[in-house]
């Protein structure tokens, strides 16, 4: 089953740590990604938006903006979770399912999910390659306080469990200006930044 980030609660970590940069060899012409592919590498160009910390135990590790909200918790139906969200209503989530849980499944969940909150979604399935996982899922737009939002499932399989990244950003909080990142270039960049550790 899947379920939605604001079902699980929210606390803010006080701590502060600096991560160091990685090098990357690929570019690309994206405007926001100051030649770092945001599908590649843009975790790499992230890192010069501020302080990161590493989120990291025996089943997952990632980079994060050190300013954004962090909670982990254990359950039943799911092994484990970790939200993010920042001060502006953006969030980032990543659940840990028993290995076998179908992928497409929990992908389809999602989107029902999404289908039942909000009328005149659009999605766009999708399907990759990355970091030899094959990646599945659905990228969601729609308008809500008139506004347009942005919503992405992704959901993939490693040796142990299966993992769906759910994230969803408003339009508002993508307007930036020209020297920062977009807010939905910083979840991919999350997600980037846990394929690429796992």
């Amino acid at each position: 089953m899947f379920y939605l980030a604001d079902e699980a609660p929210m606390k803010k970590k006080t701590s502060k740590k600096s991560v160091s940069k990685k090098k990357s060899s690929k570019k690309c012409s994206h405007k926001h990604c100051s030649g770092d592919c945001r599908c590649g590498h843009c975790h790499e160009s992230s890192q010069n938006q501020g302080d990161f910390k590493r989120f990291e135990n025996a089943n997952i590790s990632f980079l994060y903006p050190s300013n954004w909200q962090l909670e982990h918790t254990t359950g039943k139906y799911i092994e484990e979770s970790v939200t993010l969200s920042n001060d502006n209503g953006a969030f980032w989530m990543l659940c840990k399912y028993p290995f076998g849980t179908n992928p497409e499944e929990i992908a389809r969940e999602a989107v029902a999910a999404m289908e039942s909150e909000y009328d005149q979604i659009e999605t766009e399935p999708f399907e990759k390659n990355m970091f030899g996982k094959k990646i599945t899922g659905f990228e969601m737009t729609f308008f809500y306080l008139d506004l347009m939002n942005l919503a992405k499932i992704i959901c993939f399989e490693d040796n142990k469990l299966m993992s769906a990244v759910f994230w969803q950003t408003g339009n508002q909080l993508i307007i930036r200006s020209e020297d920062s990142l977009p807010v939905e270039d910083v979840l991919e960049a999350i997600t980037y930044s846990l394929l690429a550790d796992m």
